[in-house]
């Protein structure tokens, strides 16, 4: 039962942390983008947040918790293999991940990935 209730308030709190996240990256991307928000369909394929303008695209996992290299990777990976089941989106999408924690994120980052940390985010909203 005490396992039940770990798993079931590990899910909520995950999803809030999902929301506060979407939450910020909206406002931070709504005046680069024209339109912000979650994308899914019948199959249960979902990113977590796309970001769509004219010239260039932009599709965020986010996920509660710290990440290694690898699993940040993997992450990076699968949603590249989501991409071509989303319709109207450019020829230029940049795949991302923000996390609490990502192993390496500097590195992801200068390979083109929109990747960030939870206290980078919450730093960059304060400005």
């Amino acid at each position: 039962m005490a396992g039940q209730r770990s798993s079931n308030l590990w899910g909520f709190s995950g999803f809030a942390f999902e929301e506060m996240v979407r939450t910020l990256l909206r406002e931070r991307l709504i005046t680069e983008y024209d339109a912000v928000g979650s994308w899914w369909n019948r199959r249960g394929d979902g990113i977590d947040l796309l970001a769509i303008s004219e010239g260039a695209d932009l599709a965020v996992e986010i996920k509660n918790t710290a990440l290694t290299r690898s699993e940040a990777y993997s992450i990076l990976t699968s949603l590249k293999a989501k991409l071509p089941a989303v319709k109207g989106l450019s020829y230029q999408v940049s795949p991302g991940v923000v996390a609490r924690e990502i192993e390496g994120v500097a590195e992801f980052q200068k390979e083109g990935f929109y990747c960030m940390e939870l206290l980078e985010l919450l730093e960059n909203t304060r400005k």
